[in-house]
């Protein structure tokens, strides 16, 4: 996704009826997470003061974290102070369709949001692969790629291998900076 792929597409969602879906985009493109866990996500599984959400229900059947920090923070922030009560019917999903309750129905809204964003045949689970590509690029290790993605092992996260080797060489340029300075004496 290019940069002004990216910037139609959060235009788009914040133009969206659908008041959450800003928020859901931004919370996947920054955690990885996968739309079905998103939207099984509830408030008392995200701490907003440490900035972190705990996934219950995986693809794997496993409970894993997911860093909810920045933009997605003060979305989830703002979501929560401007939260309608609804306990009355135990409905304590952080995600909501338009009219206050869960679950949350995005796929249709998602449809025309990308083709208003024209990005052609992206999928929503494309966000997860944007995540992890960016998560590698920033300098993740691989095994911290498969802890935020939720991969049981190394082969799933082998598909951003290139990213980790860049990685790799800036570490080599790093070190050559510590040992060296920028001029070689």
């Amino acid at each position: 996704m290019t940069e002004e792929e990216r910037k139609r597409l959060l235009k788009a969602c914040k133009a969206s009826a659908e008041p959450n879906m800003y928020a859901f985009v931004v919370c996947a493109m920054l955690s990885g997470a996968r739309a079905g866990e998103l939207i099984g996500l509830r408030w008392k599984d995200v701490d907003l003061d440490r900035g972190v959400a705990r996934l219950l229900n995986t693809k794997n059947k496993t409970h894993r974290p997911i860093p909810i920090r920045g933009h997605a923070l003060e979305l989830l922030q703002k979501m929560k102070s401007d939260e309608k009560v609804t306990a009355l019917l135990g409905d304590d999903f952080v995600f909501k369709n338009k009219t206050g309750y869960a679950p949350f129905y995005y796929r249709k809204v998602w449809t025309e949001i990308r083709d208003e964003a024209k990005l052609g045949d992206f999928r929503f689970h494309d966000l997860r692969h944007l995540a992890a590509s960016h998560l590698a690029m920033a300098g993740a290790t691989q095994r911290e790629l498969m802890e935020v993605l939720g991969h049981k092992s190394a082969a799933m996260t082998q598909r951003y291998s290139h990213f980790f080797d860049q990685h790799i060489a800036d570490l080599g340029d790093r070190l050559q900076d510590h040992l060296f300075g920028k001029e070689n004496d």
